[in-house]
């Protein structure tokens, strides 16, 4: 199972196996702003949120 996201401007591509381990890849979508650590957080969030809905 895979998702695809977008979060403040981070692409997150995220992979569940059958093993419920998950694979994170990170796409930003630009330069790194000073805040981009805590984006990218919080896009791993949205994205174990959006996976657990499915």
């Amino acid at each position: 199972m895979t998702a695809n996201i977008r979060w403040k401007g981070i692409q997150v591509t995220i992979e569940r196996t059958d093993g419920g381990f998950f694979s994170v890849v990170f796409v930003p979508g630009g330069t790194w702003s000073s805040d981009a650590y805590a984006n990218a957080r919080d896009a791993l969030e949205a994205a174990k949120d959006y996976i657990n809905q499915l």
